[in-house]
């Protein structure tokens, strides 16, 4: 249990600072990108949240070599004292008004950095958490690390919310965005001491008893390009709808619909702390009745779901039904959410078992990272949600696909060895 606990703390701090990001992006653009053209100045800032993206797969090489040679829990420390302070250091940069063009520089250099080392984060922490929990209940335990990514959005949903409630406009404006990501200092240091205390999994002490991979990327890719490709697909149609949803739509309602910034991140808080209280339910159910039926209805209910769903945003200014159609909309997200982790690390041989999830989560997630940038420019030229819809139903039919052609159940199997 110790083991998921870290590997889901370690996660929290992950997605809280790509959150964070998301969240006060429409403070950050004024800052960095300034421009006469504000939307010119919000695709900008969504440029540099996709930046962090791109350079995943290769954080996700250097991990994953070091988690399938070295341990796991070494590289899972080096990851999460990397990203937070990167994060950190987004809240202390200069604007572009006092250093000019090394501001929004610098700022894509730290992006590129947490980027980085984001790409070996949730891969080592589902392994280690897979690795250590009974095969019975794996499903369960690991639920912990997607319960930590939801976390993070929400920890910093609650950040952002208490900061806009505590300052006026104005301050949140000039200086106060500085805070929630100053935040993650302390939450860095929690996590880091509970990960200093764990040991290497059983399995990988067995398997570094015996021999370890020489090149684990060069394996993976050339003895299981197909398990690298599929759970690149699952990663993109499970997260491509919850970070559409989590890194947009603030940006959407706030400066596009001009919702006041305070009651909808507490909104956005208490929305997200629901859905994630289901995923270890969700894991359960996947140890019980399979993860592929799960994940199933989970990627069905998107494809079906989204049209009506982002109707019913674009036409409600009511508060607590954006928050009710967002709640249904992530929930059906979770069934999803909560096992791809697991599903991408029960498919990898141990050997190979870190860098081969990292590479394919991390490739998903490259197409990932542009959602939220393709939204604001669709957006941008309609003026409505309602397009985008296609996003999430589309990455429906995809998982869906995935899982139907290729993927074996893996509930209640024994990990590949």
């Amino acid at each position: 249990m110790r083991a998921a606990v870290a590997g889901g703390l370690g996660s929290l701090i992950e997605y809280f600072d790509f959150a964070i990001y998301g969240f006060v992006a429409v403070y950050i653009a004024g800052h960095f990108f300034p421009s006469d053209r504000p939307a010119v100045g919000v695709l900008a800032t969504m440029g540099a949240f996709t930046i962090g993206y791109v350079v995943r797969p290769i954080g996700g090489w250097f991990f994953g070599r070091m988690g399938d040679r070295r341990g796991r829990s070494k590289a899972l420390v080096v990851t999460v004292v990397a990203m937070g302070v990167c994060t950190a250091a987004i809240g202390l940069l200069p604007s572009y008004a006092t250093i000019g063009i090394l501001a929004p520089i610098a700022l894509l250099a730290l992006r590129v950095v947490q980027g980085f080392c984001a790409g070996g984060e949730a891969a080592g922490a589902a392994s280690y958490a897979a690795e250590s929990a009974p095969a019975h209940r794996r499903g369960f335990y690991t639920s912990l690390t997607p319960m930590g990514t939801t976390g993070g959005y929400a920890v910093a949903a609650i950040v952002v919310g208490l900061v806009t409630m505590a300052l006026s406009p104005e301050q949140m404006q000039s200086w106060g965005w500085r805070i929630p990501f100053l935040v993650v200092a302390p939450i860095t240091l929690v996590c880091t001491f509970f990960r200093l205390r764990l040991e290497d999994s059983p399995e990988f002490l067995e398997m570094a008893a015996q021999q370890v991979a020489k090149s684990p990327l060069r394996q993976v890719v050339s003895q299981h390009p197909m398990k690298v490709a599929q759970a690149a697909l699952l990663t993109l149609a499970t997260f491509g709808t919850s970070t559409l949803a989590l890194t947009y739509f603030p940006t959407f309602f706030i400066k596009g619909r001009g919702i006041s910034a305070q009651p909808f991140y507490w909104m956005m808080a208490v929305v997200i702390s629901l859905a994630l209280l289901v995923f270890p339910l969700i894991g359960s159910l996947t140890d019980r009745f399979g993860r592929k039926r799960v994940m199933l209805a989970g990627y069905g209910g998107l494809a079906v779901l989204a049209y009506p769903l982002f109707w019913s945003l674009q036409n409600s200014q009511n508060l607590v039904l954006i928050g009710i159609i967002f709640l249904v909309y992530y929930l059906v997200n979770g069934c999803t959410i909560a096992s791809a982790f697991l599903v991408t690390v029960e498919l990898m041989p141990r050997a190979v078992r870190y860098t081969g999830a990292a590479l394919g989560i991390n490739l998903g997630l490259i197409a990932v990272g542009f959602g939220p940038t393709i939204a604001a420019e669709v957006v941008s030229h309609f003026g409505s949600l309602v397009p985008i819809a296609v996003l999430p139903a589309v990455c429906g039919v995809i998982g869906a696909a995935t899982l139907l052609f290729g993927v074996r159940e893996t509930a209640r199997a024994e990990l590949a060895k």
